[in-house]
Order: C-alpha cells, then sequence, then structure tokens
C-alpha cells in the first residue's frame, strides 16, 4: 500500500495524512467502524463503499477510489 501512495500522489503532506488514514481503516476508526460499513465491505463496489462510508477520510477516499 506504501508503494502505491508513494507512486500515485505527489504532494509529500497528502502522503502523511493518507498513511495515518489507512491506520483508522485498518483499525475500522470513525465511519469505517460501524456495523454496517463492515458488513458491506463484501457485498458494495468499492467504489460505492469509499463513496459511502469513506468521508472521514477525504484523502484515502479520493485515492481509494
Amino acid at each position: 500500500m506504501n508503494d502505491v501512495v508513494e507512486k500515485l500522489v505527489c504532494d509529500d503532506d497528502i502522503r502523511d495524512i493518507i498513511v495515518r488514514q489507512i491506520t483508522d481503516y485498518k483499525r475500522s476508526h470513525h465511519s469505517f467502524g460501524s456495523a454496517t460499513a463492515v458488513r458491506n465491505r463484501a457485498k458494495m463496489s468499492p467504489e460505492n463503499w469509499w463513496d459511502q462510508y469513506g468521508i472521514d477520510c477525504p484523502e484515502l477516499q479520493t485515492l481509494a477510489i
């Protein structure tokens, strides 16, 4: 994942934000941890899921979409 961020994001400050947001995603913090978000990870398309549940991490959301 770090390689992807390194290649796709030019701004070092945004990279740092995204790396922190990845931790939030992995630990199911914020909107990522709601029961609905967890349940829908496997049911929704990735683009729709990120659009719906990535609102607390807009930089990571943009990268994911």
